[in-house]
């Protein structure tokens, strides 16, 4: 019972989640074809064979789809990334995203084994093997990309604890607050769609002081000492009268929400790389 626990409990983990159901997608993409040509070529026992190729390719698009959601969702939390890395990683998003609707046409196609016809039979089971082989190249394009991202650029491996040596800015207990508390939000939660220009969402910046008392598009974000009037809370916060943050992932904890609210409580106070109070 205590694996199973583990395991539904890894599951609540968009990153875990996603990579949970990554692979049965990926290992149906490889054995859809042969079961499509199957269906095709061995006449003796085309029967029992027509059902194997409709039910693979349904259940694909099923995994596909949930691993897209999670992929999504994980994607948020991967934090500050390079150029290189966040181009990787849309166009491994912008793949998977659609990838189960090219698995639904295989298996609406590959279910042309049931029709009468003869003529429409063939020509149905043809279509299918041959979105199958599309379908198997498009899941190795969304693997390529994914698998770069993880074992090239190191997303979402884990980060190696690094001592902070004492400085005299350290010792406000606002820059500890914000960087055992606050910036580990910003940066799972915030920074994928608000980081530094170019890849800066309304022209918002939250990797830096500078960007996040700057404002984005809209104007300012933050009104040091008071969260209320502070668009930042109020988005997390699901105040706003149109802004819902973050966007993909779900809504913040109330924890994390009153994490950044104290924070502007008392003053935005933004530690460094190092440690100091700015």
């Amino acid at each position: 019972m205590g694996l199973i626990s583990e395991i539904i409990s890894s599951m609540q983990d968009p990153k875990l989640r996603h990579a949970a159901l990554v692979h049965l997608p990926i290992g149906l993409s490889i054995i859809g074809p042969a079961a499509a040509l199957a269906t095709i070529v061995v006449r003796k026992h085309r029967d029992s064979l027509r059902w194997v190729a409709p039910a693979i390719y349904t259940l694909f698009a099923a995994s596909a789809f949930a691993a897209a959601q999670a992929g999504e969702q994980a994607v948020v939390g991967v934090g500050s990334v390079s150029k290189e890395a966040r181009a990787v990683l849309a166009a491994h998003t912008s793949l998977a995203q659609y990838l189960w609707l090219g698995a639904l046409a295989a298996a609406v196609a590959c279910a042309g084994a049931f029709m009468a016809a003869p003529r429409g039979r063939f020509a149905s089971l043809w279509a299918g093997f041959v979105l199958a082989c599309g379908v198997a190249v498009w899941a190795g394009a969304v693997g390529h990309y994914g698998g770069t991202a993880v074992h090239v650029y190191g997303v979402n491996a884990p980060k190696a604890v690094v001592a902070v040596v004492s400085s005299p800015g350290a010792a406000d207990p606002r820059a500890a607050f914000f960087g055992e508390t606050v910036r580990p939000i910003f940066e799972t939660k915030c920074v994928w769609c608000h980081a530094a220009a170019p890849d800066s969402a309304s022209g918002l910046d939250m990797t830096s002081a500078a960007g996040v008392l700057k404002g984005g598009a809209g104007g300012p974000v933050v009104v040091p000492g008071d969260p209320e009037r502070s668009v930042l809370y109020q988005a997390v916060a699901r105040t706003h009268a149109k802004l819902r943050m973050p966007k993909n992932g779900g809504k913040l904890s109330d924890e994390q929400i009153a994490a950044i609210s104290q924070w502007i409580k008392d003053g935005c106070v933004w530690a460094g790389a190092d440690g100091a109070a700015k």
